[in-house]
């Protein structure tokens, strides 16, 4: 999986970030779905973490959180409505809990047909 991880927090021109390549795909839980990611919101809380202005809530923390992909995988018990294939959108568990639901609310795309 492919990640940029706050290697050394400090300002975005020193190059802060690491891409890794080496990460492990995670395993979806019961009730999750794993994304993969297509596009990522990188908000000003995430460039204040990177820039070092806030501590990071953990050494290598990858920034952004508001995320649009494409279903992977389904863990048990997240297969009501959701295929692999369906694009939908969320914030992982790593920011905060949010509850995705396929189409019809304004938290998830329309899987595909």
């Amino acid at each position: 999986m492919r990640a940029w991880h706050v290697e050394a927090p400090g300002p975005v021109t020193g190059h802060p970030l690491r891409l890794s390549t080496a990460d492990a795909v995670p395993e979806p839980g019961p009730g999750e779905l794993l994304l993969k990611v297509l596009a990522c919101g990188v908000c000003r809380t995430d460039l204040h973490v990177t820039e070092g202005d806030l501590a990071p809530r953990r050494p290598g923390v990858t920034p952004g959180h508001e995320v649009v992909g494409q279903v992977a995988a389904l863990g048990d018990g997240a297969d009501q409505g959701w295929k692999t294939g369906d694009r939908a959108c969320g914030t992982p568990r790593t920011c905060a809990r949010t509850r995705c639901t396929p189409a019809g609310t304004p938290t998830a795309a329309t899987p595909s047909t």
